[in-house]
């Protein structure tokens, strides 16, 4: 039996670069929630949102195996006695799998922002948020999945591999925002910017009572994020994003631009493309081009976007690269009915 645990532990180690990444989505004006708790609570003209994602990548390369994460979250604004200043929170839950095992991963984590309100007139509004999270990150690899070369006259795979195959820590994050929004229909220019650090403890992901220095850890996970939109009428503008991640040893970079149009008070169409690149052992290389639309329609909005691999794996992947879909649902109004930032 000693054999079998001698071979999951290796396996861990083997895993454990891909293990110590965060999954994540291009878009971060997507998914708030899953980027800086900072801005949790910033919602435009309500005060509540739910959002759900979903992304499915490398499926020409893994088939079974495709790389494929959901994202769920839910959030509210509430006015505090100081004028127009907030509390928000939200919870969110992202779950990922990987590969043929598969390698599973389940992120539960709550989050409070304060947002308060630096100067305001007419036109435009200046906000100041920090936020802060904190749940629980599971990890577990789908050892059922796994073969030895005795077990065809038992089956079933021995209790001691599968207890090795699991482990939950607390994780901690905190993130800023400055968000800068000139009222709906008027000219001019709105923005963003926000820093956010995840994993500050570095929790450990301990498998099976492994010396430290040989128990991976997720690295602290840095992002910055920033956004404009200039307003050029009544009906058309111009949205750009980037983000930017660290999280030892890779570091990426998006940036996007795009255009959104509405031909009515009910319906807004927006039509982005975005440039991504990556950093490894030999620089930043072009990794993918990611075009983007997404439609609005009152109290919701549906956004697609594909990445077209761009990298050296482009050949193996037939320069397929990851799927990605994002609804959001908008509601509640009254006293907390704010603009913190466009549509981006």
């Amino acid at each position: 039996m000693s054999r079998y645990i001698c071979f999951v532990i290796l396996s861990f180690l083997f895993i454990q670069e891909a293990w110590t990444q965060d999954p994540h989505f291009s878009f971060f004006s997507n998914n708030p929630l899953a980027v800086n708790p900072a801005l949790v609570g910033q919602i435009n003209h309500h005060n509540s949102r739910i959002q759900m994602s979903h992304r499915r990548q490398w499926s020409t390369v893994l088939e079974d195996g495709a790389f494929e994460t959901a994202f769920a979250s839910y959030e509210k604004r509430f006015c505090l006695p100081w004028r127009n200043n907030f509390v928000g929170i939200g919870a969110s839950f992202l779950g990922d799998e990987r590969g043929d095992f598969p390698m599973q991963r389940a992120d539960v984590f709550g989050a409070a922002s304060l947002i308060v309100l630096l100067s305001q007139n007419s036109q435009s509004s200046l906000y100041l948020s920090a936020g802060i999270e904190g749940g629980w990150i599971f990890h577990r690899i789908g050892a059922d999945n796994l073969t030895f070369d005795d077990q065809f006259d038992d089956p079933n795979l021995p209790p001691e591999v599968s207890a090795l195959g699991s482990s939950n820590v607390p994780d901690l994050g905190i993130g800023v925002a400055l968000s800068f929004a000139k009222e709906p229909r008027t000219k001019g220019v709105s923005g963003q910017l926000g820093l956010a650090l995840k994993h500050l403890t570095k929790p450990p992901l301990s498998f099976y009572q492994l010396a430290d220095e040989l128990t991976p850890v997720l690295e602290q996970h840095f992002v910055a994020h920033g956004a404009l939109s200039v307003q050029l009428s009544r009906n058309w503008s111009i949205p750009m994003q980037a983000i930017y991640r660290v999280q030892q040893p890779h570091q990426q970079l998006l940036m996007s631009l795009g255009v959104q149009v509405a031909t009515s008070d009910q319906w807004q169409f927006q039509f982005a493309g975005g440039i991504r690149q990556s950093r490894g052992i030999n620089g930043f290389k072009q990794d993918a081009i990611v075009p983007r639309l997404s439609v609005f329609h009152r109290k919701i909005q549906f956004t697609a976007s594909y990445d077209v691999n761009t990298s050296p794996l482009r050949q193996a992947s037939a320069a397929q690269g990851g799927l990605e879909v994002q609804l959001a649902y908008n509601f509640g109004a009254g006293k907390c009915e704010m603009v913190f930032c466009p549509n981006m």
